[in-house]
């Protein structure tokens, strides 16, 4: 039996002296359909691409190249599986087989519009109408990146409970894909660089997801995006991400050195989800709708004609809290309980809500907080000051009010996010409503600002800079390449794909899954 790969690349042989099958040489092929035979009893190493990458064949294939980056040798893995569309099974003896040149030849004497429909070849879709095709070159890229340094300081401390130990597992990751993804029932997908190519290592179960199917799709655009830039800068890894509002892997629960490793948008100090960005900064074009004219609109505002008083429009999310993560215990105005006790894991607690009513109540010529009229983030620019209060869990509507320049007054919630430790209090913030206090701290912290005028503009001013440096597009790639890389290092086992009952390349899920399941609703375009 003879396999053929179709790809644009070239086989050279070189016989075997190691009796070893399944390794191949590819080199640019001169015709960028050609069909090439692969076989097993030569031995061939993979010359890389020019992004240092092997050259993969698409699909869950079990004849997929699986690279090793060290040796940039590919390796097929023989299976009893049907081949997926990009491979061709032929056996030595099929008469029938005489005729196809013929065949072929008279198709290309037809005009094209007597082809056949079916035989016409079928055109790829094109991913990037969905997050672009924005890169910048490698060593530039590299060299940026070393510029913001201070990004990455929440990395360390992050991994800190794994190089603490005994390092990422086989068997933590393992339980971090059972518990944390679909396969466990919650809002997961488990990843993979494969050769600085991403890939799905579990089969997602996408029904009754709702909107998280679309946040888990916007993760695997980024991933594309990631890959595009850095290539095989990325090292292999495997990994999980999460979408659920609120950090869910509490160090107190898991068994020590065994702790999964969960990649989430925010966390706590009782928690160890690994902090990323959240989707939002996606799906909201966030450096080109809030960071590109924010000195224009800043200008366009002036410091001293903002209206000095507290504003603020929220919905009436409920906080969940697990009742063992104390940083993030929250109690109401004159220490009244706010919480109920809805599981043994888990207290809901009425924190806007209850903020709304008692301003409503009795600081209403101070306080415009409420959950409407609606006003455009835009016209929040008119007042001096800025309440910031958590949702379900962390809010990301800290991000896109840190670029008005206004003094924010954020709720010392507990929960964290990935550059929370570039904005420092009454650096870049007032912090109200700390731990084991209530609303009331933000009288004190009016008061303060309405006597400082000075040092509370310069606050402001400090928190916008902030967030033009570190939380551009540009940036955060940085910081995935640098949280990918650190992850990667603590490793201890060897990435592979072989012998997954399930692999196949992001790229191909999207075009196929992402591009069909509900019709193609849940894959919106991010920021490019």
């Amino acid at each position: 039996m003879e396999t053929y790969v179709d790809q644009p690349w070239q086989c050279s042989a070189e016989p075997s002296t190691s009796g070893r099958s399944g390794s191949i040489l590819f080199a640019p092929s001169p015709h960028p359909r050609e069909m090439l035979p692969i076989n097993p009893s030569i031995h061939r190493h993979c010359v890389q691409d020019s992004r240092g990458r092997c050259p993969f064949s698409g699909g869950v294939s079990p004849m997929a190249p699986a690279c090793d980056a060290a040796s940039a040798t590919a390796r097929i893995v023989s299976s009893p599986h049907r081949p997926n569309r990009h491979q061709f099974i032929t056996y030595r003896f099929r008469p029938h087989l005489l005729f196809l040149p013929l065949l072929s030849l008279l198709l290309l004497l037809l005009p094209p519009p007597l082809l056949p429909p079916l035989l016409l070849p079928t055109v790829r879709a094109d991913l990037t109408r969905y997050y672009g095709n924005v890169t910048y070159p490698l060593d530039e890229q590299i060299a940026y990146c070393n510029t913001l340094e201070n990004l990455y300081d929440g990395i360390g401390e992050d991994l800190r409970r794994w190089n603490d130990t005994t390092g990422i597992s086989l068997e933590a990751l393992n339980l971090a894909i059972t518990r944390y993804t679909t396969k466990g029932s919650q809002k997961g997908v488990a990843l993979a660089f494969y050769g600085g190519v991403p890939y799905l290592i579990d089969e997602p179960k996408l029904a009754g997801l709702g909107h998280h199917v679309n946040i888990l799709f916007t993760y695997m655009l980024v991933m594309l995006d990631l890959a595009r830039q850095y290539g095989n800068q990325i090292p292999d890894l495997e990994f999980v991400i999460a979408s659920s509002d609120r950090p869910l892997v509490l160090t107190a629960d898991q068994q020590p050195g065994l702790i999964p490793p969960v990649m989430r948008f925010c966390s706590s100090d009782e928690h160890a989800d690994i902090k990323i960005p959240i989707f939002h900064f996606y799906t909201k074009k966030y450096t080109h709708k809030y960071l590109a004219n924010a000195k224009q609109l800043a200008a366009k505002y002036p410091w001293d004609q903002r209206q000095p008083i507290v504003f603020g429009r929220f919905s009436k999310y409920y906080r969940y809290i697990h009742p063992l993560a104390n940083s993030t215990l929250r109690v109401g105005a004159r220490n009244a309980s706010i919480c109920r006790q809805e599981s043994p894991f888990t207290l809901i607690c009425a924190v806007r809500a209850h903020f709304m009513d008692w301003a409503a109540r009795h600081y209403p010529d101070l306080l415009d907080v409420k959950s409407g009229p609606r006003v455009s983030l835009e016209k929040h620019a008119a007042y001096k000051y800025l309440l910031h209060l958590d949702g379900q869990a962390l809010s990301s509507r800290l991000e896109q009010l840190l670029p008005l320049r206004s003094l924010i007054l954020k709720e010392d919630s507990g929960y964290k996010t990935f550059y929370y430790h570039l904005v420092r209090p009454y650096e870049h913030y007032i912090p109200v409503w700390r731990r084991g206090g209530g609303p009331e701290d933000v009288l004190g912290a009016l008061r303060w600002a309405t006597s400082h005028d000075m040092e509370a503009e310069r606050m402001a001013a400090a928190a916008q800079a902030v967030a033009l440096k570190y939380l551009n597009k540009r940036a955060r790639s940085c910081y995935w390449l640098r949280l990918l890389q650190a992850y990667a290092s603590l490793q201890r086992f060897t990435p592979d794909p072989t012998g997954k009952d399930y692999v196949m390349p992001v790229q191909q899920y999207l075009e196929t899954v992402g591009r069909t399941f509900e019709k193609g609703k849940q894959l919106h375009k991010i920021e490019y």
